[in-house]
């Protein structure tokens, strides 16, 4: 009984310690996106927000050590939650910016406010300094992202909030009578400054376009389409990795971004990875030359596509944007070998049309894509002669016809027969000076549409209800010109009221 709730009650701290675990990682990123990280909060605001988030902290902690302690009773070795130490550490460094933010704004309401005889230059200049010089040990963390063996910068607008203020404050101390004493610092500060803001903003230019062109040159077949470009980027690469170290042992921005030759360095940088994607374009565009349907994608899917050209099945996805209607292809191994076939197609309803000799998808994948174009071309002119000379066969059983044949074959083939026997009706009428053909054309048109109609009312398959719904709404239209011819009177082939309207035929080709 004893053994019983000792394993109840160490499954009961298990799971305790994963919710503490959530529980920590929730509080840390609810701080990331909640905390004071902003100058529209005030410095006393800030400070009592810091507070009650060390408060909530000192709770965990105590959760947490009863939770190691209880654990400890079962030898299982419980670590100390990062998430929370992270926190800690966060919570220091904002703390002290803010308390040097709210020592500041002492200063500066007594300096704004006071009596212009009672200033004190040579205080507010050693205060002034007091406070550059603990700013200075500040290290003004510029947030970079480990991963794996890769860093890039993240959240840089604290960054770029903190030199807007210190450009503000100088900028404030330039326009004082005072400042002849320290103008030379002022305007070292002032130097120092745009350098720094110069180059965080080059070194995010080119880290936008290093992570967009470093996923693309990891794929082997762009590497050796693009051999020349490949080798630039590597160069690129090791560069940016150094940089990147640099950075990560010493992420002050002041000493990081004033390292000799750096913003040369990036500069160059971004001009070659601008060559690179020039020439990653006009890559691309002779593809798009090769298979024209390619100018429907993005770059992005493009180069998704060209990286899984050796696996059809990676291609499927973007077939829809390409062939309009087109959901995707049946795929298929030839035999036991690894090479792949396309054996037809589906439709986004879900149709299928087999393909009348199978296609086979090996090689550079523009070229076998305009393989299957020409399939699918070829399978539809073959499939669309067949359903015609089935309709011919079964004009008085239409509803039994239009299941055996693909939808967009039916409505094209049914098109062509009507306006193959209107045009006869036409000419009949013409030549016998009597329209009443026209009318019984009409009676046929909607004996064929109850037939339909009765067809629909039936139980039928969600794909075969879509074609007769689709052909009813063509047929329908197909009545009603013939009604209109019949009441305007013309019974002539060329008069404007039927060359006005969409006419198919079928013409043999020799």
């Amino acid at each position: 009984m004893l053994k019983k709730h000792k394993e109840k009650f160490k499954t009961g701290l298990i799971h305790c310690a994963d919710d503490f675990k959530k529980k920590a990682q929730t509080l840390l990123q609810d701080f990331d996106v909640n905390g004071p990280f902003t100058s529209a909060v005030s410095a006393d605001a800030a400070l009592e927000q810091i507070l009650a988030m060390r408060q909530l902290l000192a709770t965990m902690k105590e959760e947490e050590n009863a939770l190691r302690s209880n654990l400890g009773i079962f030898k299982i070795d419980q670590p100390a939650s990062k998430d929370l130490q992270k926190l800690e550490r966060e919570l220091d460094y904002i703390q002290q910016v803010w308390e040097i933010t709210k020592e500041w704004e002492v200063h500066w309401e007594e300096w704004k406010n006071g009596s212009f005889k009672t200033l004190k230059t040579e205080v507010m200049e050693n205060t002034a300094f007091a406070l550059f010089r603990k700013l200075n040990k500040l290290s003004k963390e510029l947030k970079v992202l480990r991963s794996e063996s890769l860093s890039f910068f993240r959240g840089t607008e604290e960054v770029f909030q903190a030199l807007d203020d210190n450009q503000v404050a100088l900028s404030t101390m330039k326009a004082s009578r005072f400042v002849k004493p320290f103008e030379k610092d002022v305007d070292r500060w002032e130097r120092c400054l745009s350098l720094i803001l110069e180059v965080i903003e080059m070194l995010l230019t080119v880290q936008r376009q290093w992570m967009y062109l470093e996923n693309i040159f990891l794929g082997e077949d762009i590497r050796k389409q693009l051999p020349g470009e490949s080798s630039s980027f590597d160069n690129i690469n090791s560069s940016w990795k150094t940089i990147m170290d640099r950075f990560v042992k010493d992420n002050n921005a002041l000493r990081a971004t004033h390292y000799p030759g750096l913003l040369d360095k990036l500069v160059e940088m971004n001009n070659a990875l601008e060559d690179i994607q020039k020439s990653l374009d006009m890559y691309l565009e002779t593809k798009r030359h090769i298979f024209p349907r390619f100018y429907f994608l993005s770059n992005d899917d493009l180069l998704e596509i060209l990286g899984q050209s050796r696996n059809p099945e990676a291609v499927q996805p973007h077939l829809k944007k390409c062939f309009d209607n087109i959901k995707c292809l049946k795929i298929q191994k030839i035999g036991t070998t690894q090479r792949s076939e396309a054996v037809g197609m589906f439709s986004l309803d879900g149709e299928y049309v087999d393909f009348t000799h199978p296609v086979l998808l090996e090689g550079p994948v523009e070229d076998w894509l305009c393989d299957v174009e020409r399939a699918m071309r070829w399978t539809l002119r073959e499939v669309l002669r067949n359903c015609r000379l089935a309709l011919k066969k079964m004009l008085t059983k239409r509803d039994k016809w239009v299941k055996e044949w693909p939808g967009q074959m039916v409505i094209t083939a049914s098109q062509i027969q009507w306006t193959t026997d209107v045009s006869k009706c036409l000419a009949t009428c013409k030549e016998r000076g009597d329209k009443k053909y026209l009318k019984a054309m009409k009676k046929k048109q909607v004996s064929m549409l109850n037939k339909y109609s009765e067809a629909i009312r039936g139980s039928l398959t969600k794909i075969m209800r879509l074609k007769i719904v689709a052909l009813v709404t063509v047929e329908v239209h197909a009545r009603d010109v013939i009604e209109k011819l019949y009441k305007s009177g013309l019974v002539d082939v060329t008069s404007f009221e039927w060359l006005s309207q969409l006419r198919l035929y079928w013409e043999k080709v020799h």
